[in-house]
């Protein structure tokens, strides 16, 4: 069953009112509708939060039916349809997000990660920059540009977006963390172990940071340095598997490895 079942907001009121077409709605049954919607949002949250996503897509479409020019919802449903991989829901409903609310940063870093996700990079570059012209102080659409370049090999100009969203977000770690792995996915080991040390000497770095450092150093066929830098926030059995995988990562191609590095350096809150 496709978890976006869009009706059109003329439509959805000709439901709920047996009208034949959209009209100026009264105040206290505008009121009642965004309360009704607001209550099915809560509940999607925390049926999603409880893990049970499918029915968390079905409370917010509820919402979505409800109130169909508020963004929220929508926003809320594109972000579980990609838990859930089902990328053309995803698409559709942070496109539609983002035609009721231009403005939606969080929206266009959705429908950015989507396309990401769907191999579609040039796409998703051109999302992220939307969501740069939006809100550059928020960082993350210099990061999803920066992800996105990486990933169509033209590296550097993925280190000119890295840097550019360094000096207008300096406190979104992962854009410190990505760009050194930008810099090893293009053989510069050295120079990524060296940024990643000085991000953390400078107290700038997090967990994520260490641990991109244990990848740069795996990914450069030094596990010694790499185990070392894993154990400080891992158990012996976790940083084994990770060392494996490292290995894995030597084998593939230069495009497998940038998707599967990537892949791994996007969680939702980046």
């Amino acid at each position: 069953m496709p978890l976006f079942k869009f009706i059109h907001p003329c439509a959805a009121l000709a439901i709920m009112l047996t009208l034949s077409a959209c009209g100026s709605l009264p105040k206290e049954l505008t009121d009642n509708s965004q309360s009704q919607a607001a209550q099915f949002l809560r509940l999607g949250d925390s049926t999603r939060d409880a893990g049970d996503l499918e029915s968390a897509a079905t409370l917010y479409r509820r919402a979505i039916d409800t109130q169909p020019d508020w963004p929220e919802p929508f926003l809320r449903l594109g972000n579980v349809a990609l838990q859930l991989n089902v990328l053309g829901d995803a698409e559709l409903a942070f496109r539609t997000a983002i035609s009721l609310d231009g403005g939606n940063v969080p929206a266009h870093l959705g429908l950015g990660r989507t396309f990401l996700l769907m191999g579609s990079y040039p796409k998703a570059l051109d999302v992220f920059e939307n969501a740069i012209t939006a809100d550059p102080a928020e960082g993350r659409g210099y990061n999803g540009a920066a992800v996105a370049l990486s990933l169509m090999g033209r590296y550097d100009e993925a280190q000119s977006y890295y840097a550019n969203g360094i000096e207008a977000a300096p406190d979104r770690i992962s854009l410190y963390n990505n760009r050194g792995l930008s810099m090893a996915l293009t053989g510069e080991y050295a120079e990524a172990v060296t940024w990643l040390s000085d991000v953390l000497q400078a107290g700038k770095g997090n967990i994520q940071t260490r641990q991109t450092l244990a990848l740069v150093y795996g990914l450069s066929g030094d596990a010694d340095n790499a185990a070392k830098t894993g154990l400080i926030d891992l158990n012996p059995d976790e940083v084994s598997n990770n060392l494996y995988y490292y290995a894995q990562l030597r084998q593939m191609s230069d495009e497998e490895r940038a998707a599967a590095v990537f892949g791994m350096a996007w969680p939702p809150g980046q």
